[in-house]
């Protein structure tokens, strides 16, 4: 963020990517990196082996509750390529990685919470607020409110007597009842 010659803040291009790539899901994440590809030689990127529709999995096995986050790819600099890019892909692949982390403490936080409905032994998500997340992680209440946004969790738990699992598929958002 920088402030113009009359005292407007201006929000960067790198810090408007940062807002939208904490906003959006893994496949428009994708679509920004695949963009950055065709912009800056000095980025490159192992795209992920299987697509998948949701940004998140929590999956219930043998008692345990575990989450695993859709695949980005690996992201990386290029080390033999000009100066003039690399600054710009370390810090993407910088922000990339920052990014991940914050979804994946959102979710740990959001399971902490919701483990009774996530284990199909609740019925509903118990009551949960952006303010309640925002304190517990230290972040700002919008940028829990940009982390939610556009999000999807898929719920996999075994189905009781034993026949196959559950496949259920909820915003980020259902996990966190009082938006307030």
């Amino acid at each position: 963020m920088t402030e113009s010659s009359d005292g407007e803040v201006v929000l960067t291009p790198q810090l408007q990517l940062a807002i939208r790539m904490l906003q959006g899901n893994h496949r428009e994440m994708r679509g920004w990196i695949e963009e950055a590809l065709r912009d800056n030689p000095a980025l490159s990127w192992a795209p992920p082996e299987a697509e998948t529709e949701v940004d998140a999995e929590v999956r219930v096995e043998e008692g345990r509750v575990r989450v695993v986050l859709a695949d980005d790819g690996v992201l990386a600099v290029d080390e033999g390529a000009e100066d003039p890019g690399k600054r710009t892909a370390q810090w993407l692949v910088t922000a990339a990685a920052r990014r991940r982390r914050s979804i994946e403490r959102l979710v740990e936080a959001m399971v902490a919470h919701q483990e009774g409905f996530l284990r199909g032994t609740e019925e509903a998500p118990e009551e949960l607020s952006v303010t309640t997340l925002a304190g517990e992680l230290g972040y700002h209440r919008s940028t829990v409110e940009r982390l939610l946004k556009g999000k999807s969790l898929r719920i996999s738990r075994p189905v009781s007597g034993g026949g196959g699992e559950t496949g259920e598929v909820i915003d980020f958002g259902a996990l966190v009842p009082s938006q307030a």
